[in-house]
């Protein structure tokens, strides 16, 4: 990918704990560092570097990643490296729950998180303007958001966000930390980045748990396509679960749910709703709520009661500041990757699929369109899956039927594309290994990362929760 803006890459001064020699050096975790809070007093944290663009032997700057090791409390069996999702999301806060089952794992394995490249506390970060474009012409729009990008975060850092950079600085990471093979405990996008490590580095891969899993098959429009599918059968079970309460604004009218959702909407679209600050929501806001909180059946209680206040009126009891998914934050990060691994998106085709149903209304596609319309593409995400069965390392897949982001369809195909088995929880959600929520689930992942080797076929688990 070239992009012709030319903006000197400033690579900042060096930190004093950084790693050297592809040996991490361990320090105390500074302070400012957004880490697990139960774990934080015995985890020890480093910078590694890594190459800005490892296709360039010539290439001389670097990313430093933030990288964090809960060390094992026993004699170690080996070290297990987490991969968050987003993209774009931090990884340092990332953790296995401590319980019965997880015990041996927190015993004889070291456990490391880390901030992907241009996130969170690693250097350089990503920075964009923040400020909404009124520019109706898309094109326009993606270029102005892409050199705002550019003139924030330096050229070279913008031009190497694809996956296919985060596979090579965890091969950094794995250097680092001076390990021959690495288990993998990868979520939702963080799929993406395991599977193709699994296909590049299969050697240093003691075994592979995928959760959440990326089609590496789809192209951008396709992908979108089965996640606006995914979100509108969510909303249709939400639909149902919500007309059953009194408190649900669906309970009068239960036929006619995404008619009251469109009515919450132009509301907001009229500015007649805001917090008890009287700071105004906006469609934008509403939208992403209700998206996040599909994700998650445990979140949707909080959701009818959001819709509830907003479609009633009751506006003084709405605290917008409570609701993280409304707080400053922007997507810049999950874009940029994005556009890195897809480019530009047209959504026209896919879109008359999709009239008159919740994705539509939640405008799905709209930012995409906006920052990818201009995007250059160096490499294309869908790389050419011919996996050496025979060298392949031990992956196993887990995925959810009511997973709307990452549809479960997505973990059929790739655990056939792997040969790998797959563990089916049926329900409603996204991304659950080893954070306490199913044991079922995580007794099964557990015993296949201590015995890697083990025979191991497809599973079942049944729903864990009520809400």
């Amino acid at each position: 990918m070239r992009i012709l803006t030319a903006i000197i890459f400033i690579l900042l001064t060096s930190i004093s704990f950084i790693s050297k020699a592809d040996t991490a050096s361990w320090k105390k975790c500074p302070s400012t560092w957004e880490l697990d809070p139960e774990d934080k007093k015995s985890m020890q944290c480093t910078y590694v570097k890594s190459s800005i663009d490892h296709n360039n032997a010539k290439e001389n700057h670097f990313v430093k990643l933030a990288v964090a090791k809960l060390p094992a409390i026993a004699s170690k069996k080996g070290t297990i490296i987490l991969i968050s999702g987003g993209p774009g999301q931090m990884g340092l806060p990332l953790s296995i729950d401590e319980s019965p089952i997880t015990k041996d794992l927190r015993k004889y394995f070291d456990i490391v998180t880390y901030d992907p490249r241009g996130i969170g506390e690693s250097i350089p970060k990503i920075k964009c303007n923040t400020q909404k474009s009124t520019d109706k012409n898309e094109e326009i729009t993606s270029k102005k958001w892409l050199s705002s990008c550019i003139k924030n975060s330096g050229a070279a850092l913008i031009n190497n966000m694809s996956t296919y950079n985060a596979v090579d600085d965890l091969e950094e990471i794995r250097k680092a930390l001076n390990e021959d093979k690495i288990t993998i405990v990868a979520y939702s996008y963080g799929t993406a980045v395991a599977q193709l490590y699994a296909l590049k580095y299969p050697k240093h891969i003691s075994s592979i748990v995928n959760d959440g899993i990326v089609d590496l098959t789809e192209d951008h429009e396709s992908m979108l396509l089965n996640q606006s599918r995914g979100f509108n059968l969510a909303f249709e079970k939400f639909s149902v679960y919500c007309a059953k309460r009194k408190s649900c604004p669906f309970y009068h009218s239960p036929e006619k749910p995404l008619d009251i959702y469109k009515e919450i909407l132009e509301k907001a679209n009229k500015n007649k709703i805001k917090d008890k600050a009287g700071k105004i929501i906006t469609n934008d806001n509403i939208n992403e709520f209700t998206l996040d909180s599909l994700l998650w059946e445990s979140q949707w209680g909080n959701l009818i009661s959001f819709l509830d206040k907003a479609y009633n009126g009751k506006t003084n009891q709405i605290d917008k500041g409570s609701l993280s998914i409304f707080g400053d934050s922007s997507n810049d990060e999950l874009n940029i990757i994005d556009c890195s691994d897809y480019g530009k998106l047209d959504p026209s085709k896919i879109e008359l699929l999709l009239e008159d149903t919740f994705a539509s209304s939640a405008d799905f596609f709209k930012e995409k369109k906006e920052k990818c319309s201009s995007f250059p593409i160096k490499k294309p995400l869908m790389p050419a899956l011919i996996p050496d069965h025979k060298n392949m390392p031990k992956l196993l897949f887990v995925a959810q039927t009511g997973d709307p982001t990452t549809p479960y369809s997505n973990a059929t195909r790739m655990s056939a594309i792997f040969r790998s088995p797959l563990i089916t929880k049926i329900g409603n959600g996204h991304t659950f290994v080893l954070n306490g929520d199913d044991d079922c689930v995580d007794k099964k992942v557990v015993k296949f990362i201590l015995n890697p080797n083990l025979p191991i076929s497809d599973s079942y688990c049944l729903p864990t929760h009520n809400y």
